[in-house]
């Protein structure tokens, strides 16, 4: 038999999940898919009790066909009190079930950070992967990942791309969307679930020079926010020494001045070859994504992420909102000079658009109230 695993917090499953179980029954003929809630994740922490969050799932497969129930096992080996590592259930469930072909239902967001899972090289010796879109992830994106992978797991991934991943459990439990199903969406209720909203997250992007990063600390200065710059993270990156072995490595000493990382020096390597920058990004996406994951965690006022890479990074999820801050090619270069050739290392201005609401610069008093207004309305202030 051909065995879906699709594992998860599920904190709460919402209807981008019940997509996903019923796009691969009907597009990869799965006979079973087992939904395999994470008791004690090694990468998030959890907002309810597994109990609840299984109870959910339940709630949520109700809804569905029978033709679709009689195909779905929700899975509580993980409430085992030890990690949930994913290699100690496929090798649990290969050994369970030898004579079956499993293949592990991983997001595309899941994908970027698939090099610090435990053991990740072992995964696939016990089943393939099959990874759906989510985040309006870009395309070279993901495959860059994959590639980056060691080679005896390439020929084991599989990538649906054309699939939309719809909705969150984040913006869900700040109150920005209620993506669920109406049973789910009633159990909740009724026990009181997710009671006491996350403070809200905020998405700030835009291209090299659009003004960006002045929105956030202009935001920043008249609110009580917590501000994670995508830059920042990465230049402090730049100090570690884990990630100075790996660039030096890859792009060799000469980047080092007195033992530190010459950021110039690197950028003029990275920028002027798109084969070098893909290398840097490879080993600096994961760790800026991780990063935040982290800072998020432990939130406590509304929070706002500003950098150009937050679709690249698999950062569009954990957002309640995002905005694309925008100015003409004519008034960035007039603003930041020879720094707007690197434009061409980004994505399009029609990409940055489509990630979210889209917010022209005017680089005067109305852009500054418009910001202002807009946040209010946000964080509810």
């Amino acid at each position: 038999m051909k065995l879906g695993l699709f594992g998860g917090r599920f904190d709460p499953f919402h209807n981008g999940h019940l997509a996903i179980v019923r796009h691969c029954l009907s597009h990869y003929y799965f006979d079973r898919i087992y939904i395999i809630p994470t008791a004690s994740p090694t990468h998030k922490p959890t907002v309810e009790s597994f109990d609840h969050r299984v109870a959910m799932i339940h709630e949520a497969i109700k809804a569905l066909p029978d033709t679709e129930q009689q195909k779905i096992i929700i899975d509580e080996r993980e409430n085992n009190g030890k990690p949930s590592w994913t290699i100690s259930t496929v090798t649990e469930f290969a050994a369970e079930f030898p004579n079956d072909q499993f293949v592990l239902i991983i997001g595309a967001d899941s994908l970027l950070q698939l090099h610090t899972w435990k053991n990740v090289s072992e995964i696939t010796r016990y089943c393939e992967i099959l990874v759906l879109n989510r985040d309006n992830l870009p395309l070279e994106t993901i495959q860059d990942c994959i590639r980056s992978l060691p080679d005896s797991m390439k020929d084991r991934i599989q990538l649906d791309y054309g699939f939309q991943h719809p909705g969150s459990s984040t913006a869900f439990r700040t109150r920005r969307q209620t993506n669920l199903p109406l049973s789910v969406h009633r159990y909740a209720s009724q026990n009181n679930l997710y009671t006491t909203p996350q403070p809200p997250v905020l998405g700030i992007t835009g291209r090299v020079g659009s003004g960006k990063s002045t929105a956030a600390n202009l935001i920043a200065d008249h609110f009580d926010v917590e501000l994670i710059d995508l830059d920042v993270i990465g230049h402090e990156l730049l100090k570690d020494n884990n990630i100075i072995l790996q660039l030096v490595d890859q792009f060799g000493p000469s980047i080092l001045e007195n033992g530190i990382v010459n950021r110039k020096v690197l950028g003029t390597i990275v920028f002027s070859d798109p084969g070098s920058l893909k290398c840097l990004n490879r080993i600096m996406h994961p760790e800026i994504r991780r990063n935040v994951i982290n800072q998020l965690a432990n939130r406590t006022r509304p929070t706002i992420i500003v950098g150009a890479l937050i679709s690249e990074l698999g950062l569009s999820s954990v957002c309640d909102e995002i905005w694309v801050i925008d100015a003409s090619d004519s008034v960035i270069e007039s603003a930041i000079g020879d720094k707007f050739k690197i434009r061409h290392s980004q994505m399009s201005r029609d990409q940055y658009a489509s990630q979210g609401r889209v917010i022209s610069n005017t680089f005067d008093s109305a852009f500054k109230q418009t910001l202002l207004d807009e946040f209010s309305r946000i964080a509810r202030c």
